[in-house]
């Protein structure tokens, strides 16, 4: 085959572009007259031919995994799908243009074209978890969407070599292989992140060395083809050209957080990257000429470089191997309305003396730390796109939503104490957190106030990120009188270590872990903010959330986005049931541990600050709440149990109690 040939058919297909309608593209169309059949193979690489080749294989990210390829589809599950079928270098679908299929002109029993297209696949560093590949449709396109290059050796390869070595119509000695190997976006487009590392140009030779010498030495007869990296400056203008890709782009920093950042940080970062794609493109050329001049006889490396000086005119954006989250799974209108109908109770006449006799019209302040439940992650259900699909609704959130129309704890209190400062208003774009992957400049103070939880959060987060956040916005608003304010915070938390602690990706915390953590940043709340009554609120069983999702085909199909969002919560069958099993008894533990935590300081005696458990989700069953725990009856039963002593409070969701009326003696209780 000769370079000429690849490079051509190359730069007529690397067409994936998440943020672009398909009719942007012109049609491509192989023409080329039939050649007679060959008299004899190959007798080496370098006399190799295209009607040579039997098996196409290809390793790289989401241009390759073809994630966005048909543009955006009108909703969440439609726009996070790769569409393998119509892969630029491994499409195998009956109506796709690609190196595959015109291989197959020539070669009709080609191997290992990629089929169809299914939700994401997605893969970044160490957050690459396992069971994502459906061999079926991917065959022998390995590639991952977000996949940075270190995966092509610990994830990728692996996969490759077990579908190849196991599929009876290889013929592994004697069959002559194309391989297409394009990747290096992600570790530009995150190592600036402070999550993910940042790889020289050195370390980009060394793991692509890796992982092509696996190739070399496990899989005879290969024709590598390296595809060259295109200009990050090119694809962030061509970006700025669609609303549609300014706002996706906005979904996670992370998803290209050196590349797409504005103003003059950005065209910094812009111009760094460039100077590093040329290092790293350098450094293919380096690894090309290394294996020519090895002379191996059935192995060859060759640089194709049509994208490394493509203007923005001239190529369309993928570099959007987003991760996506899951939405909540319900339509907001499953559940019957909460209005709090209480009446107005008079001024009080003096502040509460201490943490043991405040009253809800004490409160001044509201905060919350957590995850994608106190977020408002999808809490308005399937809006039909991507775009309103990942949308945090914090204004809504059931214990801090400062919405004029929201039914939350915060707006309940609001009504007593109209100044209340802390509620988070209106909706954004999610911000993701899961423990290391938890990059920085993801809040939006005017809308986030004081809810600092993030989608994702795992209980080490709060310590090392949402406090951080809370901490300084505290500190810093003029509204807040720090020594005197008193202070209501709702922590939740634990949702995401039970969901991943199998998933071999993320660490699997025991329930001292749990503790461990969970008293640190409750110190650091106690030592650095005076006046601070927090609400502790216990975690349902996941078994009850599996038995909702799965009466809804929304929920099914959404739950297949990411494994890695509730991994070990929703695997099918025996294996799934067990496991689910294990998280409700972790659960009950991790809840034990949360009572000895109110338990300890309660004993402590401290005269502003006391943690009290809010058991209301611990026993609910799947009839009696909603998936994410996102609606305003949260907010009621969370606020019913802040104004009932511990022995009476409820441990299961009631939608037909009424919302309890407090009067100037009615307290929070802590005991």
């Amino acid at each position: 085959m000769t370079k000429a040939w690849t490079l051509a058919i190359l730069l007529q297909l690397l067409s994936t572009a998440s943020c672009r309608p398909t009719d942007n593209c012109p049609v491509v169309t192989f023409s080329c007259p039939p050649l007679p059949p060959l008299t004899e193979p190959a007798k080496d690489v370098y006399s190799l031919r295209p009607q040579d080749i039997k098996v196409v294989m290809a390793l790289g990210d989401s241009v390759t995994a073809g994630f966005g390829l048909m543009g955006s589809q009108g909703s969440l599950v439609g726009d996070v799908q790769e569409y393998r079928g119509q892969a630029w270098s491994m499409g195998s679908d009956a109506n796709a243009s690609t190196v595959a299929t015109f291989l197959r002109f020539y070669t009709p029993a080609i191997i290992g074209g990629s089929l169809g297209n299914h939700i994401v696949e997605l893969c970044y560093d160490i957050l690459c978890p396992p069971f994502q590949y459906e061999p079926q449709k991917d065959v022998f396109n390995a590639a991952q969407s977000g996949a940075m290059i270190p995966n092509l050796v610990t994830h990728e390869f692996d996969y490759l070599y077990s579908q190849l070595t196991s599929n009876p119509e290889v013929d592994m000695a004697n069959d002559w292989k194309l391989l297409t190997v394009f990747v290096g976006i992600n570790d530009l487009c995150l190592g600036c992140s402070g999550v993910f590392p940042s790889l020289t140009a050195n370390d980009y030779y060394t793991h692509l060395m890796e992982v092509l010498d696996e190739v070399r030495t496990k899989i005879p007869k290969v024709f590598v083809n390296l595809v060259q990296l295109g200009y990050i400056l090119q694809s962030y203008y061509l970006s700025l050209q669609s609303p549609h890709c300014s706002e996706i782009h906005r979904i996670f920093p992370i998803e290209c957080d050196c590349a797409y950042r504005s103003g003059t940080e950005g065209d910094k970062l812009r111009s760094e990257l460039q100077s590093l794609i040329t290092q790293y493109n350098e450094k293919m050329v380096e690894i090309a000429s290394y294996y020519s001049q090895k002379h191996y006889s059935d192995f060859a490396v060759v640089v194709q470089p049509f994208l490394s000086n493509a203007q923005a005119a001239n190529f369309t954006i993928d570099f959007l191997s987003t991760s996506l989250s899951t939405a909540s799974c319900r339509p907001a209108d499953n559940c019957p309305a909460v209005t709090f109908s209480c009446p107005p109770l008079p001024p009080l006449t003096e502040p509460a003396k201490d943490v043991y006799s405040l009253r809800p019209q004490d409160i001044k302040v509201v905060m919350a730390l957590g995850d994608s439940v106190t977020a408002g992650f999808g809490m308005m259900g399937s809006q039909g796109n991507v775009v309103g699909d990942l949308q945090e609704y914090r204004g809504q959130s059931w214990s801090i939503g400062g919405d004029v129309n929201a039914s939350t704890v915060a707006t309940f209190l609001r009504f007593y104490t109209p100044a209340i400062i802390g509620g988070s208003l209106g909706n954004h774009i999610v911000e993701l957190c899961y423990d290391i992957l938890c990059p920085p400049f993801q809040y939006e103070p005017q809308k986030d106030v004081f809810n600092a939880a993030q989608s994702g959060a795992m209980i080490p987060n709060l310590v090392t990120h949402e406090f951080d956040y809370l901490y300084t916005q505290l500190t810093s608003n003029p509204e807040v009188d720090m020594a005197n304010d008193w202070k209501l915070l709702t922590v939740f938390v634990g949702a995401n270590d039970l969901c991943l602690g199998c998933s071999g990706v993320f660490p699997s915390l025991t329930a001292d872990d749990y503790y461990t953590h969970l008293m640190e940043v409750l110190e650091e709340v106690r030592t650095k903010i005076p006046k601070v009554f927090v609400n502790l609120v216990q975690l349902g069983n996941i078994s009850e959330i599996y038995k909702l999702s799965q009466q809804s085909p929304h929920c099914v199909e959404v739950h297949r986005i990411l494994p890695i969002e509730c991994i070990c919560a929703f695997l099918a069958g025996d294996e799934g049931d067990k496991l689910r099993s294990e998280l409700d008894n972790l659960a009950t533990q991790y809840n034990e541990k949360i009572v000895e935590i109110a338990s300890y300081y309660s004993q402590k005696h401290y005269s502003d600050f006391a943690v009290v458990v809010q058991p209301f989700l611990s026993n609910a069953q799947a009839a009696n709440f909603t998936i994410d725990f996102l609606s305003t009856h949260t907010a009621k039963s969370l606020w019913n149990n802040m104004l009932t002593p511990m022995a009476k409070k409820k441990d299961y969701f009631d939608y037909t109690e009424p919302i309890i009326c407090p009067t100037n003696t009615t307290l929070l209780y802590t005991y």
